[in-house]
């Protein structure tokens, strides 16, 4: 797991530290949801409380009780259900009190359980209930509970020694696909880091340009680190631009200009810029990657174009205006050879 870790003042580091685990009957552990900054972290990072190298920060945190001791009793302790399958892998209801009663029995004891009972009188229908806990590195992270209502027979010790088998390849393979998730969940939060990252540094770019052609030529390179893109274009208005946002396949119902250039099987966007009444032209963008282009990268691309037109305006205002005071010096200047000529010219009288 990684932490943010004090190293200096005004300096923090992320650092793997290891996994937590239960040593005493009162721990628990959690997983960290969210986490913020206190005002005792900002005293440590200022220098104004002295700390050693490698200290922890975010002790003010929200989060899951994944684990806990024996000695912890947690508001609603107990079991909830999770997941209910018949053998047709379809949904059931939830359990009823005796099963949920078998269960709970699991969790508590940590070894597993089987009852059978008789169904209604005059009724030959036998119902057994067999549960088991799943563990894994001395975890519970559940119970695996079966049900059966059969003629003949039902669960015996044998059937829950089996379960209770294979409760470990079962807690195992909950684990990873937990892990998974968590890394799913850590993957995109930082694609929307570097997503955040990607139009601050092309809105910069827009802003810095000194000409609307550069304004351009950065919104292409930016669109390129922006958007799921290995090729963009800026296509010059021909009269035939879109007048919004449209993705396609292949080249068919592309931007003529770029329509062959585009592999048959990627997927493309094109936006087209507007600064007021006039064309830009369109920004054409294509991927390998099948339907790359949906709601939100629509809306991405939108926003990147909406802001560089804005840039593009400004760039060219301030063009016209040096270009302006460009020739009023220069008609300054040729006012005052003119006036020179006049007052060295001898007088025609």
């Amino acid at each position: 797991m990684q932490a943010v870790t004090f190293q200096a003042p005004g300096e923090v580091a992320l650092e793997e530290r290891p996994e937590p685990e239960l040593i005493e009957r009162d721990d628990a552990i959690v997983r960290v949801e969210a986490t913020g900054v206190c005002g005792s972290d900002l005293h440590i990072y200022h220098g104004r409380v002295s700390m050693e190298q490698g200290f922890t920060l975010g002790h003010e945190f929200v989060g899951t009780v994944v684990a806990a001791g024996d000695g912890v009793t947690l508001p609603g302790a107990g079991l909830l259900p999770y997941l209910a399958r018949d053998t047709h892998g379809g949904d059931v209801a939830p359990p009823g009190r005796d099963v949920a009663a078998v269960a709970e029995r699991a969790r508590l004891t940590g070894e597993p359980q089987v009852v059978a009972e008789t169904g209604e009188p005059g009724r030959q229908e036998a119902r057994s209930v067999v549960a088991a806990p799943l563990r894994l590195e001395g975890r519970l992270l559940g119970v695996l509970c079966l049900e059966s209502r059969v003629s003949h027979g039902g669960f015996t010790a044998d059937d829950a020694l089996l379960l209770d088998a294979l409760t470990t390849p079962v807690a195992a393979a909950l684990e990873t696909a937990r892990a998974a998730a968590h890394e799913l969940a850590a993957t995109a939060a930082r694609r929307r880091q570097d997503l955040a990252e990607g139009l601050r540094a092309a809105f910069d770019a827009f802003a810095a340009a000194t000409s609307p052609r550069q304004v351009l030529r950065e919104l292409v390179a930016g669109a390129g680190h922006v958007l799921p893109a290995d090729r963009a274009w800026l296509v010059p208005p021909d009269g035939g631009e879109p007048p919004r946002p449209v993705t396609g396949a292949g080249g068919h119902g592309a931007p003529a200009a770029v329509a062959l250039d585009i592999p048959t099987s990627w997927s493309w966007l094109a936006v087209p810029l507007r600064a007021g009444r006039e064309s830009l032209g369109v920004l054409v963008v294509c991927s390998p990657t099948p339907d790359a282009y949906r709601e939100a990268e629509i809306g991405l691309a939108a926003a990147l174009v909406a802001q560089a037109v804005t840039a593009y305006e400004n760039a060219a205002l301030r063009q016209g205006r040096s270009q302006g005071r460009g020739q009023s010096r220069g008609q300054l200047r040729d006012q005052g050879r003119d006036q020179g000529r006049d007052q060295g010219r001898p007088n025609g009288r």
